[in-house]
Parts: structure tokens; sequence; C-alpha cells
């Protein structure tokens, strides 16, 4: 039973919009391959709704790890990035992956070093260290990067960096 009810799977559709993924399958499919498996349409529902939202969890991990490929971060912390929004249900076969594309990481996570002129950091993979002219580091707040504002000693500012939305493309 199990088999057949494999090659009967209704064709899932992968919608990709930007920096967000849809998957979707279609309520008349199910209907039709539970028609033709009678009394186990509650099972059917129940494994296909499994089934979308491991495929919606794998579709955020390989997102993280395409990420991992341009940003010299951990997949930790790009995995924190990439969230499922909402997953299945028996009543609606969807669930939706999200990039955070608006949020920048802050330069400490590219693994910033003090030098003479400022503060280097890796912004990319096979790209060299960027200086940031004049910034510096301040371990008693967590050993972020900031930045003078004004000629004064103070405001300081935050640096971030780019936002891991922009690097997404596929």
């Amino acid at each position: 039973e199990r088999a057949a009810a494999n090659r009967d799977l209704p064709s899932q559709r992968i919608r990709h919009d930007g920096a967000a993924m849809n998957l979707t399958i279609d309520k008349s499919d199910l209907d039709a391959l539970s028609a033709s498996i009678a009394g186990t349409s509650r099972k059917i529902e129940r494994e296909v709704k499994t089934v979308v939202n491991r495929v919606a969890k794998k579709i955020a991990t390989e997102a993280a790890r395409s990420l991992g490929k341009v940003l010299p971060l951990k997949i930790k912390t790009l995995k924190k990035i990439v969230k499922q929004k909402s997953k299945a249900t028996p009543n609606k076969m969807q669930a939706h992956v999200n990039i955070g594309k608006g949020y920048p990481i802050p330069l400490r996570m590219f693994k910033p070093t003090e030098i003479a002129r400022g503060v280097t950091v890796k912004m990319q993979r096979g790209v060299s260290r960027q200086v940031i002219r004049d910034a510096f580091i301040l371990q008693q707040y967590g050993g972020h990067v900031y930045k003078r504002v004004g000629p004064s000693s103070r405001p300081i500012s935050k640096q971030f960096g780019p936002a891991p939305g922009d690097f997404f493309k596929e």
C-alpha cells in the first residue's frame, strides 16, 4: 500500500519569490489521492502535512548553507536568519520559509581585528579583509565595532555589515 501511495503522490509545486519560498500542494490533488485509497484519508493528510513541513525545513537548511558559501559566518548563525514562518496543517498544505532580508548583521560576527587605521573585517568568502577607517572595538559592549559620529568623543554608532537577504539570489 505504501509503495502505491508514494507513486500516486500529488505533484509538489515550489514557488520562489525573492527571499521567500512557498511549497504548495493543491487540495484537489490530495482529494483525488485520498479517494483512490479509501479509509486512510486522515493518515494520508497527516503524512503529506509532515512531508511538506520536512521539505520546508530542508529548504531553510539549504538556504542557510548557500548563504554560508558567500558569508563567512557559522551555519548556526545563518539558521537563525532563515526561518520557517508557518507550517502546513491538514487544512492548509502550505509552509513558508523566510530569509531575514532587511536585518543587517553586526560587524562583530565578521571576526573584526583592530589595527592602527581602524578595524578590518572579513565580509565575504573569497574577498580580502576590508578596512573600516577610524573604527574601534569595545570589549565592554560585547566586542561590537563602533565609529565616532561627530568630532567629539561622543556620540558613537554601532557598525553593521550586509543584510543576508542581499546575497540570496536563488
